[in-house]
């Protein structure tokens, strides 16, 4: 079981350009560029270093006009906080005092790269998250055409891994490494721990066995685990939750508020529509854990009925005799 280094770049807010402009670097490290958006241009490596660094006056008149072009300068060389709309999304979702830096440089950890699962990072790297570590052995089928938004029929027998990857580090010059294979235990998350300096997890595979096995081990591995929030379906509820990260937390299989009475026999099917919603939820609360330490799945459920659309939110305490918790 190996991980592999798929892409890497870096980038940081300067007041003299627009506040989603990032400084990127190539993969060979021979030039750098000034992105925003699908915009970027390109420059040799220590140039673009320099330009970041003293802002777009330094190489003159012409080239702050070529910038000004692009539309990558602030206006007034300045550009508030409050322009830039996912400053407005978190400042709004998150009162008080932030940790950006924090969230931004979180290693967020996807245990499950299908619909769901890639849908929670495309939005985090939306957001702005820069750093992701993506977990899955399975294979792009035509059937998963229809939720996998950044796949192509071309795509079919690829690693899920390998072309999510290549989306985040192309769309959003995002750093990514890959695990192409399944998380079933000690191994995988030794890797993980390896890999990931500051990891967050995220649990979105589908299959319920696997996912005991992997927090068993995930558990077992040291007292103070890192945080990690878990999502899926249950019967014909939607569910994100709970947000464990503190070792007396409830896991996902604690207590009866594990599992939803379903009498109808309805699944609830992956689709994309029901992927974004789950998403959009677990995003925002993922993001609110990383800028205030805070969040309402701490301790809880999120559930959301497709057949009646009732949503709700149910407590969830620590069983003593848990397997997962005290393996």
């Amino acid at each position: 079981m190996t991980a592999n280094n798929h892409a890497q770049s870096t980038g940081c807010g300067r007041a003299q350009f627009r506040a989603d402009v990032r400084l990127v670097h190539a993969p060979d490290r021979k030039r750098s560029g000034l992105q925003r958006g699908l915009r970027v241009v390109w420059l040799p490596d220590d140039v673009a270093d320099f330009i970041w660094e003293r802002g777009p006056d330094v190489l003159g008149s012409a080239f702050h006009a070529f910038l000004k072009e692009a539309d990558m300068l602030a206006e007034d060389e300045h550009l508030s906080e409050a322009s830039d709309r996912n400053a407005v999304f978190l400042s709004a979702l998150c009162a008080g005092p932030r940790d950006l830096a924090g969230f931004q440089d979180t290693d967020f950890v996807i245990v499950g790269c299908g619909g769901l699962g890639s849908q929670i990072a495309v939005q985090l790297a939306a957001l702005g998250a820069h750093n992701f570590f993506l977990v899955d052995g399975d294979r792009i089928d035509e059937s998963n055409l229809n939720r996998l938004t950044w796949a192509t029929r071309q795509d079919v027998g690829q690693l899920k891994t390998d072309r999510l990857a290549s989306y985040l580090s192309s769309r959003f010059s995002a750093t990514v490494l890959t695990l192409p294979e399944f998380a079933t235990g000690s191994e995988a998350v030794r890797l993980i721990m390896a890999y990931a300096r500051n990891p967050f997890l995220v649990l979105a595979g589908d299959n319920a066995s696997l996912a005991r096995q992997f927090l068993t081990a995930y558990h077992a591995f040291s007292a103070a685990f890192p945080p990690y929030l878990h999502v899926g379906y249950v019967g014909a509820h939607c569910i994100a939750g709970p947000l464990v990260a503190r070792p007396d937390d409830a896991c996902p299989f604690c207590n009866s508020a594990a599992e939803v009475a379903n009498d109808s026999g309805f699944v609830a099917p992956s689709a994309l529509a029901n992927n974004a919603l789950i998403a959009g939820f677990a995003v925002s609360q993922i993001a609110m854990e990383r800028l205030t330490r805070r969040s309402i799945l701490c301790g809880h459920r999120w559930l959301f009925d497709l057949r009646t659309g009732r949503a709700g939110l149910r407590s969830i305490s620590k069983h003593p005799e848990c397997k997962v918790c005290h393996p």
